[in-house]
């Protein structure tokens, strides 16, 4: 014998439930995203208050103290360059191809950004053998390992919120500065140009993924947040007290 139909009120009760359920999933998103947003709005309010901005504001910075900053930001975007593509050799048929997809788009706007730099410099003075010496200092290194461990040991998810939420914003900011600084010296800077003007649409790329993210996805994204902004504050201390060198030892 067939169980009766449930009860109209029991039917109402459970299409209830899952309404409010299906309701408070967006909100649940919504709210993951704000999180990182807010997180990083705080960031960058820390950041921009590092003396570095203000030298550049005050031209308390000299034309050959800044081809020095310059050709820092050439030796790391060379590594930049390779961590771009090694993220997408690290990706496999489990990855999310949204993620994918951002980062290939990415790639293609940035590959041969170094070339960029290098021309930048070369129209500004450096010879070729200063550019064969130039190596991002220390800090930039260890930010380099940094994001190198992210991609290859955090998920696709945790990669694309280091590289494209974070670093990104980080680097409309600091070459903004330094492009201005760059064009009351009458100085070619075609490369900043570029980046800056890249750098403000790249920071928005995989944000519509965040609502997506799990708790141990949005606490490990928390954690990168934190830790390359620590990470480049360190980078900016360089750029302050690098002397009128033209260049670190060693090679990139």
């Amino acid at each position: 014998m067939q169980a009766p139909p449930p009860h109209n009120g029991a039917t109402r009760d459970r299409s209830g439930a899952q309404d409010k359920r299906s309701q408070r999933r967006p909100r649940a998103g919504l709210a993951k995203l704000t999180s990182i947003q807010h997180q990083l709005a705080l960031e960058n309010e820390k950041l921009l208050r590092h003396p570095f901005f203000e030298l550049c504001r005050t031209e308390a910075i000299g034309r050959d103290r800044l081809l020095g900053i310059v050709t820092q930001m050439y030796g790391f975007s060379v590594l930049f360059e390779r961590l771009l593509t090694r993220r997408i050799a690290e990706s496999s048929s489990g990855t999310d191809e949204k993620v994918l997809r951002v980062a290939r788009q990415h790639l293609r706007e940035e590959f041969g950004h170094p070339d960029l730099f290098r021309e930048c410099l070369r129209l500004n003075g450096l010879s070729d053998d200063e550019l064969r010496l130039a190596s991002p200092n220390t800090f930039l290194r260890a930010l380099f390992g940094y994001l190198l461990a992210t991609i290859q040991y955090d998920n696709e998810y945790v990669g694309n919120v280091a590289i494209m939420q974070v670093m990104e914003t980080i680097g409309f900011h600091v070459f903004g500065a330094t492009l201005g600084l760059m064009q009351k010296y009458d100085m070619v800077s075609t490369a900043l140009k570029q980046h800056t003007e890249d750098d403000e649409s790249h920071s928005q790329m995989g944000l519509e993924l965040i609502p997506s993210f799990d708790d141990r996805t949005m606490s490990a994204s928390e954690r990168v947040i934190k830790d390359i902004y620590h990470l480049m504050s360190f980078v900016l201390d360089d750029f302050v007290t690098l002397g009128k060198q033209r260049h670190p030892e060693g090679r990139a």
